[in-house]
């Protein structure tokens, strides 16, 4: 496959080169499509026995019931999978064969309650694949370049993703890929920029690194040229605070209280929750705030979740099978 130069202005990549650029992007697109295939086999063997838990984490958030105040805010995945959870139901009713069929692909006798799930997972690696491999071609210009940072993108997803993998988190994926785009092209933040943040938003509170982004992009502006760029400093710090009024209060005033019993609707007061084992968690805000502890752990390669063994695990006896 050679690496041809993409045209990223206003014509599309096929009417520029024609041919010449079909087949390499069919080719790369059926790799894509390949690799997302097996990202959600890994998902969906970590996952079988724990499906109906991240299900009912993203129903609780819609009803106030959430495992963790944190969670409260979280509404775009929650919402996004209700939608699909709806559209497979009338898809059971007006085509019975044609839903026997999506069963089939999507679940195992034992998961078939679970199917709305591995669908809706499904769908969303692909999406995140595609989003990933155009945004990078567009970045970049090349074929070859995009195509490979796709494959290392989606070998990082299946290493390093953490065993619980809430519907938010899918689409935290995408967004910030959008962000990582702003950020490299070398452009100032508009109207887009804002847009992907609305979204972020109602997904989860990490859009407050869009706001953070803004001040950094600000402040480095004044290290290397000598001068700050106060629009962008007042919109990223305007960011940041309405950031923490829109989940504090929608902490406040959806959430009736967690499933696990221990946190209520007031998103000011912090909790000291002692787990099982006797460990002791600080929140503020409802968030786990254990950087210090999280980092020492990471350094002493402690904090090693089953989910990222289990990923380890297969991808390498993949990498061995093919070797």
């Amino acid at each position: 496959m050679t690496d041809l130069p993409i045209a990223t202005g206003e014509r599309s990549i096929v009417a520029t080169h024609g041919s010449a650029i079909g087949l390499p992007l069919l080719v790369v697109g059926i790799a894509l499509l390949a690799i997302s295939a097996n990202e959600y086999q890994i998902f969906y063997q970590i996952h079988a026995s724990t499906g109906r838990v991240l299900v009912e984490a993203s129903h609780g958030v819609l009803y106030g019931h959430p495992p963790w105040k944190a969670f409260q805010a979280r509404l775009l995945g929650p919402l996004a999978f209700a939608g699909f959870e709806a559209a497979v139901g009338w898809l059971r009713v007006a085509s019975p064969a044609f839903y026997a069929g999506f069963e089939r692909v999507f679940a195992q006798s034992d998961t078939r309650e679970l199917v709305a799930l591995d669908a809706f997972i499904a769908m969303m690696i692909v999406a995140k694949n595609l989003i990933f491999f155009g945004l990078l071609l567009r970045y970049t210009g090349s074929l070859v370049k995009a195509a490979g940072g796709s494959i290392f993108g989606s070998i990082l997803f299946i290493v390093l993703s953490d065993y619980w993998l809430y519907m938010w988190d899918m689409f935290e994926l995408i967004f910030f890929c959008f962000l990582a785009f702003m950020m490299f092209n070398g452009k100032k933040p508009g109207a887009g920029f804002l847009l992907v943040f609305a979204l972020a938003l109602v997904n989860r509170e990490s859009a407050a690194f869009f706001g953070v982004w803004l001040l950094c992009y600000a402040a480095a502006h004044r290290l290397i040229d000598g001068h700050i760029l106060w629009r962008e400093a007042v919109a990223g710090i305007v960011l940041v605070v309405v950031t923490l009024l829109y989940v504090t209060t929608l902490r406040n005033y959806l959430l009736v209280e967690s499933t696990l019993g221990h946190e209520t609707s007031n998103a000011w007061v912090g909790s000291r929750i002692v787990t099982d084992d006797g460990t002791t968690l600080h929140q503020a805000l409802g968030n786990h705030l254990l950087i210090l502890e999280n980092g020492l752990r990471f350094l002493k390669n402690r904090n090693c979740s089953p989910g990222r063994q289990i990923a380890g695990d297969a991808w390498c006896g993949g990498l061995r099978a093919t070797a």
